[in-house]
Order: C-alpha cells, then sequence, then structure tokens
C-alpha cells in the first residue's frame, strides 16, 4: 500500500485521510505504492469521486474522495 505521510489542510482530501493512513486500493484497483495510487487518483476526472480502502489503526476502512 501507499503510506500516507502528510495531508494539504486545504485539499479535498483533508478530514478524510490521516497521516498513517495506508492506502490499499483506489476505486477497485490495488496499490502497491504511493507512485501508483498517484497515477490511479490521475486517470479519474475533475469533479468525479474516487474511492479509497484504507487501512487505519486496526482495520480497514472505505473514504471518498472529490477529486478537484
Amino acid at each position: 500500500g501507499a503510506l500516507v505521510t502528510e495531508v494539504d489542510p486545504s485539499g479535498p482530501s483533508a478530514g478524510v485521510l490521516r497521516p498513517g493512513d495506508v492506502i490499499l486500493a483506489v476505486n477497485g484497483q490495488t496499490v502497491a505504492s504511493a507512485a501508483e495510487a498517484g497515477r490511479t487518483l490521475q486517470q479519474l476526472q475533475s469533479g468525479r469521486f474516487a474511492r479509497i480502502l484504507l487501512w487505519r489503526g486496526d482495520g480497514e476502512v472505505f473514504v471518498t474522495v472529490r477529486k478537484e
């Protein structure tokens, strides 16, 4: 997965993603690295939502983020 190390407080993922989260999948596509997660998110059109599977704490959590 891709470890979240920081979150832009004025970006679309503020309040959704947290430092320490590990991104496991984006829109059903498993990701193995930050680069892979970034490429998958770049393919998303502006205004669309990404469904992100995270490992947070002791379990998996789904969150949604709207791409600007």
